[in-house]
């Protein structure tokens, strides 16, 4: 029984860890639209 909540705990944070990043994509792409735009031009 505790390795299932050890896992549980594992998958959840790694989720959370995950949803921060993204978040903070997000707020840097519409903070930075001139930056995102460079970027894209950089890319292609």
């Amino acid at each position: 029984m505790k390795s299932i909540y050890i896992s549980l705990f594992a998958i959840l944070t790694v989720l959370n860890s995950e949803a921060q990043v993204a978040q903070k994509i997000v707020a840097e792409h519409f903070t930075n639209t001139k930056c995102s735009r460079n970027l894209q031009f950089a890319i292609r």
